[in-house]
């Protein structure tokens, strides 16, 4: 059952996910508006977080937060630092905070996208086989 908390998250999260949407899209966004992308992360982060506390027991959803973010945190620092899996690359300073190489907001992304993965395909496994 969501809270307050939940829903004041969820209501950010759309107005800043539909303002960036509009200044990306026609390519709007002025330079000293970069630190958006960092609010942007963690707020989707956030929402990862709330779900997998809401729709798990809080001690399993603390567990699932805490390795997701981790090994996601690790296996992007190996990448940056070795270039496998995802080649060359490395992080600005527009993402914030780095921790082993990798922004914090990364760890704060995947936590969005396993929960949307999770979301979408938590129907497909629980259903009975056609």
């Amino acid at each position: 059952m969501a809270n307050k908390f939940d829903i004041i998250l969820f209501r950010f999260f759309l107005v800043w996910y539909f303002i960036g949407l509009i200044l990306l899209s026609f390519d709007l966004v002025p330079p000293w508006l970069e630190w958006a992308n960092v609010v942007f992360l963690i707020s989707s982060g956030l929402l990862g977080i709330v779900y997998f506390l809401r729709s798990e027991n809080y001690l399993r959803g603390v567990l699932i937060v805490i390795i997701i973010f981790f090994m996601s945190m690790g296996i992007e620092s190996f990448g940056v630092h070795t270039g496998l899996f995802f080649g060359d690359y490395t992080y600005e300073t527009d993402f914030g905070f780095k921790l082993i190489g990798v922004p914090i907001t990364i760890g704060f992304a995947w936590l969005m996208v396993m929960a949307t993965s999770h979301v979408l395909a938590a129907p497909m496994v629980s259903s009975p086989a056609l």
